[in-house]
């Protein structure tokens, strides 16, 4: 990591390289820094903004590296330095407003109790990677600290609230349609004299625009009331990482799922939190050779696709990136080109076809009469057989 900073920093024009290095790693001021460069304070902070943006391009998939640049010693500088600091890193259009600002809001709370009082913003950072940061300011009337400042990284949960408005937005949108049929033709049959046959239409459009509207509402509840599997997640990985060799001995990791499933509306999750941050993508968590990492993977995601709850399979799961997600580049889809990746891609393409045409799988998933255990007595040879139920008994229902 040093080793690729360092060549970076060789890379950009002497008088930028000083004044990132002094004024990021040694914590000098800008006005410290224009008097050792003989430059206007202005001039500094060019140099800086260049320097940046050249680090930031030759660092591009080194996050770690990037962080290294942009370290300061926080500790015993005074209150406005550390202001000026942060400041320098923040999106002009959501800055950091300093310490003072978020003082006086805090007095200006109200005229109860000191301790506990806390108040909180946002800013947004652009150096050394772009995130929204929750800074808060909390009083206390302990004798040794009386002012604590905290920061927290929210860019995941602002994206969840922006998912949200957008999703309640659509909602909305679709909602509204079968409403307004409905009260349009409700207005009409109220107002005027039909004939039979006209009202007969009318009613029947009002009815099935009803429906829809029922249905667009149950489906909203279902969402509303979805959770993450997260127990099954960890468990289904932690079986599939194991040689074959020793998962008898951890078979139920594999079952134990189903003693808790209906206590809640799941969905099944295989999202991008476990292919970040070094936890490796989902083929190199399989064991084996390629050929049974592979297999293994066709596997877990056939037990996926069968077990009950909704699925969420990760962009570039579905067939078999080798890289880490990263969101500064798009998906290796160069790897289609290999009968292992394009197999994999086709597989779960097979899946998703099977879950939507194959009633079974999906109408009474959320039910406790929709799953059934059938044998779980062959441990040494690592078979489970299990049977997914819908609403209507046949004797051509799949057994799984």
């Amino acid at each position: 990591m040093q080793y690729e900073l360092n060549r970076a920093l060789n890379k950009i024009p002497q008088k930028q390289r000083e004044a990132i290095v002094w004024y990021e790693i040694s914590g000098l001021s800008m006005e410290e820094i224009a008097k050792l460069q003989n430059l206007s304070v202005a001039g500094v902070k060019t140099n800086i903004h260049r320097a940046r943006k050249t680090l930031s391009q030759l660092l591009e998939d080194k996050e770690e590296a990037k962080d290294v640049v942009s370290e300061t010693i926080l500790i015993g500088l005074s209150p406005a330095q550390f202001d000026a600091a942060l400041q320098d890193r923040c999106a002009p259009e959501a800055p950091y407003r300093g310490l003072a600002s978020l003082r006086a809001r805090l007095n200006s709370a109200g005229d109860g109790p000191r301790e506990g009082r806390e108040n909180r913003e946002l800013f947004e950072l652009r150096w050394p990677r772009k995130a929204i940061i929750e800074v808060g300011i909390s009083e206390s009337s302990n004798d040794s600290v009386n002012v604590l400042l905290y920061f927290r990284d929210v860019t995941a949960e602002v994206e969840v609230e922006r998912l949200k408005s957008e999703f309640l937005s659509t909602a909305a949108h679709e909602l509204r349609t079968p409403m307004a049929s409905v009260y349009g033709f409700a207005e009409l049959l109220l107002n005027n004299d039909f004939d039979q046959q006209t009202q007969h239409d009318l009613l029947t459009t009002i009815y099935e625009q009803s429906g829809l509207l029922v249905q667009i509402i149950n489906e909203l509840l279902d969402l509303a009331r979805m959770k993450w599997m997260m127990g099954w997640m960890h468990d289904t990985l932690d079986y599939f990482k194991m040689d074959p060799i020793f998962r008898q001995f951890h078979q139920d990791k594999f079952s134990f799922s189903m003693m808790y499933f209906y206590d809640e509306n799941f969905m099944l999750p295989l999202s991008h939190d476990e292919v970040v941050h070094g936890k490796s993508p989902m083929i190199y968590k399989m064991p084996g050779d390629e050929w049974q990492k592979f297999a293994n993977l066709r596997i877990l995601y056939t037990y996926m696709f069968t077990h009950p709850g909704a699925k969420l399979l990760f962009m570039g799961n579905e067939f078999g990136a080798t890289n880490e997600w990263n969101y500064k580049s798009e998906l290796q889809w160069e790897l289609l080109q290999h009968v292992s990746h394009g197999g994999m891609k086709y597989c779960v393409q097979q899946l998703n076809q099977l879950y939507k045409s194959e009633p079974a799988l999906y109408e009474k998933q959320f039910e406790p009469g929709g799953f059934e255990w059938v044998d779980l007595n062959h441990r040494s040879d690592s078979v489970m057989v299990y049977k997914p139920r819908g609403k209507t008994e046949s004797p051509h229902e799949p057994l799984l």
